[in-house]
């Protein structure tokens, strides 16, 4: 039955144009890619040689789809650091720690011994080098934060208390009773 019914439809456009081809072969559209171009494999492009394009304005063309590429990564790069900014932003109001502490401290846990080795040379030979001006900058740091000033007495004079001022015997002793207690 299906035999029956598939060759009686495959004859009905044979009387149109000689050739059972189906209503395809009606038209007469020709191929997409025409006898006088050159399709270039490798990247997909179609390069046609029907029109001549003088050398100038293509190199024009060329230099303004360039310049085209240039724009749009450029504005690309803009846009994703202006995101970074607002998610740094927004990530600073809401944490304790800020992010640039935590990228440093996950930067400084990636390093392996011979590159921390090197920063504390580079960063020696730096402090040796800028000795003054580092002590300058901390001097005037010191001098306008008042606050900061009576936390380095206050911790100053804890720290002669607890480490200075007793003699060895009363340390000693100190130790003997936490100890004795558990909570040393």
């Amino acid at each position: 039955m299906v035999k029956n019914n598939t060759a009686s439809r495959k004859g009905v456009y044979k009387d149109l144009d000689g050739w059972a081809g189906g209503p395809r072969s009606l038209t007469k559209v020709e191929n997409s890619i025409k006898h006088d171009e050159t399709h270039v494999t490798g990247n997909g492009r179609f390069a046609v040689d029907d029109y001549h394009v003088d050398p100038d304005i293509f190199a024009i063309a060329e230099a303004n789809h360039e310049q085209y590429v240039q724009d749009r990564n450029e504005h690309e790069a803009k846009v994703v650091i202006a995101g970074l900014e607002a998610f740094v932003e927004e990530y600073n109001k809401h944490h304790d720690v800020s992010y640039e502490t935590l990228r440093s401290k996950k930067y400084l846990a990636n390093l392996t011994e011979d590159q921390k080795v090197g920063m504390r040379i580079k960063s020696t030979k730096y402090a040796r080098k800028n000795k003054d001006k580092i002590n300058k900058r901390a001097k005037e740091k010191y001098r306008t934060n008042k606050e900061a000033r009576k936390k380095r007495a206050v911790y100053a004079k804890k720290y002669y208390e607890q480490n200075l001022k007793k003699p060895d015997l009363f340390k000693h002793e100190e130790w003997l009773k936490k100890r004795i207690s558990g909570s040393y």
